[in-house]
């Protein structure tokens, strides 16, 4: 019996513990909801910004994204050690050629005495041919022989939107000026008034004897600028790069993989895998390899100062310097880095500050159109 009393005993224990621990676990705690003070010195200690009441849809926050942050910052400090490489980059993303300080003399040919430089002396002035070395730009060269960069594309017009390389061969001649190939049954005097430029003078630095010019007879005309562009078209800063579904936009949302609420800096765009993206706008690849919870990404330089990135790609399509034409295949669509599904996060920035895509989608610009 007493063998009986103590396993009732022992079972009473048992079952009064379990009710006991039962009372103890309770409900689950509910989740603590911070308020925008306490969000704000969070964010202070993340690097991330929370904007006054109101704000959540303003166009021109702070960049929130670390990763993009320090590519951009790494690629400007290449660029301060390597300085002719942003005078190149600038030149191929700005489309108005600029000048620069000029020499107070012409260059002169002992000062020229280098296997790399040829020259050539024409009827009224002198046609180098020069050979680019390793870490020369447009704009070194300029400086080199003292005439505008304008000057040397309009001599190798190929160069305007593309970049130079070692090896290759510029022509450059010793002045200022510009050249230019006559139309059909363009007279001289006609070439003379369109460049304000007197006929004598453009006669003999071509040692023309007769007026009458041949087509696609090339002139050089000292002393000219490019002729302004006198008609503008009005087109769209940006193309979208990618046609799909948005599923998530520029803002304040719960993050699809940590649940919590956070800044969302640009637009996600699904789209099947492998799905080509494309350039926004005509640009300097940045950037293009492995960028973080971004995966494999891209960042292009464009005019104004701004820049696009392409995130979670599956594959990237450029390299780092090349330059791109607007609608080019940059990248193919996938779920790298932190992605739920495949899809495109696109960025838009200006400087260091963040612009809504569809803002900068719906933005115009004035492009000239080349006279007839």
């Amino acid at each position: 019996m007493q063998l009986l009393d103590r396993i009732l005993f022992i079972l009473a224990a048992l079952s009064l513990a379990g009710i006991v621990a039962i009372f103890a676990v309770g409900e689950p705690p509910t989740p603590k909801r911070h308020s925008m003070a306490q969000a704000t010195q969070a964010a202070a200690v993340s690097g991330a910004v929370v904007p006054l009441a109101g704000q959540a849809d303003h166009e021109d926050m702070l960049v929130l994204s670390k990763e993009v942050d320090q590519l951009i910052e790494k690629y400007f400090e290449n660029i301060r050690h390597h300085p002719e490489k942003g005078e190149e980059d600038a030149r191929m993303v700005d489309v108005e050629d600029k000048l620069p300080p000029l020499s107070s003399k012409i260059i002169s040919k002992e000062e020229l005495a280098d296997e790399l430089v040829k020259k050539e002396r024409r009827a009224g002035y002198t046609l180098f041919t020069h050979t680019v070395k390793s870490g020369e730009s447009v704009w070194r060269i300029a400086q080199e022989y003292g005439v505008p960069v304008y000057t040397i594309i309009s001599a190798n017009p190929a160069k305007k939107k593309a970049p130079i390389h070692p090896g290759e061969e510029l022509r450059v001649p010793d002045r200022a000026g510009v050249f230019y190939k006559a139309s059909s049954g363009e007279s001289l005097s006609a070439i003379a008034n369109k460049f304000k430029i007197e006929v004598e003078t453009i006669r003999a630095a071509n040692g023309l004897q007769q007026a009458k010019l041949g087509r696609n007879t090339e002139l050089f005309i000292p002393g000219a600028k490019p002729l302004p562009e006198i008609t503008y078209a009005t087109k769209k800063r940006f193309i979208m790069p990618l046609a799909g579904r948005f599923t998530s936009k520029y803002g304040w949302r719960t993050h699809p993989v940590y649940g919590h609420q956070s800044f969302h800096s640009g637009l996600d765009i699904a789209a099947a895998e492998g799905t080509p993206i494309r350039a926004a706008a005509d640009g300097v690849v940045v950037f293009a390899g492995e960028g973080g919870s971004y995966g494999n990404m891209v960042i292009l330089r464009h005019k104004d100062e701004y820049f696009t990135i392409y995130a979670h790609c599956s594959k990237l399509l450029v390299n780092e310097g090349d330059f791109v034409k607007q609608g080019k295949r940059i990248a193919r669509v996938g779920s790298t880095g932190t992605a739920t599904g495949a899809h495109l996060h696109f960025e838009v920035k200006r400087n260091k500050k963040l612009i809504n895509p569809f803002a900068a989608l719906k933005e115009t610009i004035k492009i000239p159109l080349k006279n007839g």
